[in-house]
């Protein structure tokens, strides 16, 4: 995660990276990216007193979560993490009544015509642009400092048609508000999403940096205006690598083999259920020299949604062999349960 952390700042060199936690909050991660000198994003109190305690600067911590309950947002002010999102003339009135000195960054919408993610967050996040001149005018009424404009294309939708109209709302914002009379903004961030593995190439990040780099020394060139992005899956998706055994196994009519692992999506195969693909190996390379079947991977659950995939050719195992899967360090570990009560794997360190 080094190298990722060094091609960010390579590719993105205005672009201060700030992790984001929900994505694997194991703590030799965060001592890393600590260890970096990254930011971090955080959407709790939990997550803020996770970083906190390896004595991140609190200005280095932005409370992302743009619907936040009073007893985080009192963890904030007590905790001096001024910077949080927000979305909503709602949320503003409530931060106002808790935090009036808090540093509020707007979240904004990314529109559906414009993101190729698999699922859009703004369907639940984020001002749409029919909203922004309320907020603005309550945000002078109240007096509440707006300090920027946030927003995220969504995993697996960073691509430049996204950007690019996220990127051009952000400085119209960014102009209204010092039409009104809002005092000057002075923060961007430019949220996640981003994976150096999605097999298009033109959704990678070492393709698509570059081109927004571009875009925000277009609409952005004053470099008093702080950039920030909120990588989790960038950062977190390489570090973790998982091995499963086969403790059982059946054959169907036409030889279709069911394999049953001693995970599933509760214990460690998670983003099955938000529909990305799993991709599983043989431990030992030699079986992938063994014939070819039609193949079927379930985990152990008594749950029928619990597969890690369906129906793909793979080589004929024997009970008790293990396979592998890589890049497996985003979400996966942190989304674990000990459902139907098998417990969650193991975690074990090793250095390359």
């Amino acid at each position: 995660m080094d190298v990722r952390v060094k091609v960010w700042r390579h590719l993105l060199p205005r672009v201060d990276l700030f992790y984001a936690v929900k994505t694997n909050n194991d703590s030799r991660i965060l001592a890393r990216c600590h260890k970096n000198a990254t930011g971090f994003d955080a959407a709790s109190r939990a997550e803020m007193e996770s970083v906190l305690k390896l004595g991140v600067n609190p200005e280095k911590i932005i409370f992302a979560n743009p619907v936040k309950n009073t007893n985080d947002i009192m963890a904030a002010k007590k905790y001096g993490i001024k910077k949080m999102t927000f979305d909503c003339v709602e949320e503003l009135q409530k931060i106002k009544s808790i935090f009036p000195k808090a540093e509020c960054v707007l979240r904004i919408a990314t529109d559906a015509s414009d993101t190729t993610a698999l699922h859009n967050l703004s369907e639940k996040f984020g001002a749409p642009m029919s909203q922004v001149e309320d907020i603005l005018q309550l945000a002078k009424k109240i007096e509440m400092r707006i300090k920027g404009i946030a927003f995220h294309t969504g995993s697996g939708g960073v691509t430049q048609k996204a950007y690019n109209a996220q990127i051009q709302k952000a400085r119209k914002i960014f102009d209204r508000a010092l039409e009104i009379g809002l005092p000057e903004m002075d923060f961007l961030d430019i949220g996640g999403g981003f994976t150096m593995v999605h097999k298009d190439q033109e959704k990678n990040f070492n393709f698509v940096a570059p081109i927004i780099s571009s875009l925000l020394d277009q609409y952005f060139p004053d470099p008093k205006v702080q950039i920030i992005g909120e990588p989790g899956r960038y950062v977190a998706e390489s570090v973790q690598y998982m091995a499963s055994m086969i403790m059982g196994q059946r054959t169907l009519d036409g030889g279709v083999k069911h394999y049953y692992l001693n995970n599933g999506v509760y214990q460690g195969y998670c983003t099955q259920l938000l529909q990305e693909e799993q991709f599983l190996s043989p431990l030992d390379k030699a079986i992938e020299k063994r014939e070819k079947t039609l193949t079927c991977f379930w985990g152990q659950t008594c749950d029928s949604i619990d597969y890690v995939f369906k129906n793909k050719m793979c080589p004929i195992y024997n009970t008790g062999e293990w396979v592998f899967s890589w890049d497996h360090g985003a979400y996966n570990q942190v989304m674990a349960c000990a459902f139907n009560g098998f417990k969650v794997g193991n975690v074990f360190y090793y250095n390359k």
